[in-house]
């Protein structure tokens, strides 16, 4: 008499070891990396600005600070030229200027520069800069930054990657 039992065994438990190793991933793409994402090479600009104002004091129907710009140089930079565009109502105080003609960088380098302005009126002030330039491979590059020079105080907070974050307050005691 012939065990029929045994090769039906064998075969089921061959099947069951086949279908593990196929749920853990062994014969074929795992499920880990299926759901890691594929790497990817953002682009990084070679010139980082930095444009914000300082020591701002408010007065009656006048504001007056100092307009920091710093550049870095996140690789070889040469041509580069600031320009600044300033409204109307502020104006530069002082013999202070940023800078004229064009400048170079050198990777990682930093320079800053510091303008005073002033301003009348009763509303905000913006300001954007330009950096025209050139990277390490000759390509032309123009970058823009700005800032807002406000005549009023903003609330407690902090700047974070370029957003301004506060506690919540309750709309009852929002100012209107």
């Amino acid at each position: 008499m012939v065990n029929t039992r045994r090769p039906v065994a064998v075969a089921a438990a061959a099947s069951l070891l086949a279908l593990a190793a196929l749920a853990d991933g062994r014969s074929g793409p795992t499920r880990s990396a299926a759901a890691r994402p594929v790497p990817t090479i953002e682009p990084t600009l070679p010139l980082v600005m930095d444009v914000r104002f300082e020591d701002i004091e408010r007065g009656a129907g006048a504001t007056s600070a100092l307009l920091v710009v710093e550049v870095t140089g996140a690789d070889e930079i040469s041509d580069l030229v600031i320009e600044a565009a300033l409204p109307d109502e502020l104006k530069p105080v002082g013999p202070a200027r940023l800078p004229r003609g064009p400048m170079r960088l050198a990777r990682g380098e930093v320079r800053r520069f510091a303008l005073p302005v002033s301003g009348g009126g009763t509303g905000s002030h913006a300001v954007r800069l330009e950096a025209v330039f050139r990277d390490s491979r000759g390509r032309a590059l123009r970058l823009g930054q700005g800032a807002t020079l406000d005549p009023v105080a903003p609330a407690a907070g902090h700047l974070h990657l370029g957003a301004f974050e506060m506690m919540a307050v309750p709309i009852e005691e929002l100012p209107r």
